[in-house]
C-alpha cells in the first residue's frame, strides 16, 4: 500500500513539475515565461553554424517556423549574424542592426565622364560607355566596389539613377545596365539633357542574381548608338545606386 501510494505521489509530482515554469539560477521563474535563466555576469549561446543561403535548408533540415540561429560565415546571399526560419518565405530572414540597415539600404554614388567624348560631330562608334570619376563618391552596399572603371555590384535588387549634364547642345538619351533598357523594365521615357537646364533625372529597377561588373551605357530612346556630339560635363553628370 505505501509503495503503490509513493508510485503516485511520484507521479503526481512529475506532473506538475512538467507543467510548471522552468528556473535556471532561480527559485521563482517568472510566471509568464516557460524558461527563466537568470544571470549578472553570463549570456546564452544561441546555436551557431554556417548557412550557406537565406534558402538553406541542408544544414538544418525541415527548419520549424521562428527558429533562430547565429550565422557564422558571409557567403552568397548571407552575412554573419542572427537569422530565424520563416516557413512561410521559406527562407531565412536576418535580424539585422543599425549597421545592417544602412548597408541594405546602402548608397553607391559616383560622378562620370564619357569615354567617348567627340570634338566634332559624327557618328559614335557605339553606345557612350560612361568610366567612374576617382572624387567625389561614396559607397556603403556592403559587397559593391569601384575599380577603375569596372562597377561591381552583390546580388541584389536595385534603383538606379542617373542625369547626365553636357557642356553643349543636346541630345536624348536612355539608361542601359548591361543589355538592358530601364524602358524594358518600367515606363520610363528618353529624357533630353540640356546645359543650363534643371537636371532631368532618369530612375530604373534592376535584379542581378550574381556578383558581377555593371555597365553603365548611355542609348537613344530606341536603344541606338547616339548620334552627335557628345560632351560630358562630369561636375554635374552622376550615377547613384541604391541597393534596396
Amino acid at each position: 500500500m505505501k509503495e503503490r501510494l509513493l508510485i503516485t505521489t511520484f507521479l503526481l509530482l512529475l506532473s506538475i513539475a512538467l507543467n510548471a515554469q522552468v528556473g535556471i539560477n532561480t527559485a521563482v521563474p517568472d510566471t509568464s515565461s516557460m524558461l527563466d535563466i537568470s544571470s549578472f555576469d553570463k549570456g546564452i549561446l544561441i546555436p551557431r553554424l554556417e548557412l550557406q543561403s537565406t534558402t538553406d535548408v541542408t544544414s538544418i533540415v525541415d527548419p520549424a517556423n521562428s527558429l533562430l540561429v547565429f550565422n557564422l560565415v558571409a557567403v552568397n546571399d548571407v552575412s554573419v549574424g542572427y537569422y530565424y526560419w520563416s516557413t512561410p518565405l521559406s527562407k531565412w530572414i536576418k535580424i539585422i542592426d543599425q549597421q545592417d540597415q544602412s548597408t541594405k539600404f546602402g548608397t553607391l554614388f559616383a560622378t562620370f565622364v564619357s569615354t567617348k567624348t567627340q570634338v566634332q560631330t559624327d557618328i559614335l562608334n557605339g553606345p557612350i560607355v560612361f568610366n567612374y570619376a576617382s572624387t567625389n563618391r561614396y559607397n556603403t552596399i556592403e559587397g559593391a566596389s569601384l575599380s577603375g572603371n569596372d562597377l561591381t555590384l552583390p546580388p541584389g535588387d536595385y534603383i538606379v539613377e542617373s542625369s547626365v549634364y553636357i557642356a553643349s547642345g543636346s541630345f536624348d538619351y536612355i539608361l542601359r545596365i548591361n543589355t538592358v533598357q530601364n524602358g524594358l523594365i518600367g515606363t520610363m521615357a528618353s529624357v533630353k539633357t540640356q546645359i543650363e537646364i534643371v537636371q532631368q533625372k532618369q530612375i530604373a529597377v534592376f535584379t542581378t542574381t550574381e556578383t558581377s561588373t555593371v555597365d553603365f551605357i548611355a542609348t537613344d530612346s530606341s536603344g541606338e548608338d547616339i548620334n552627335g556630339f557628345i560632351d560630358v560635363n562630369p561636375d554635374l553628370s552622376y550615377l547613384k545606386i541604391t541597393k534596396l
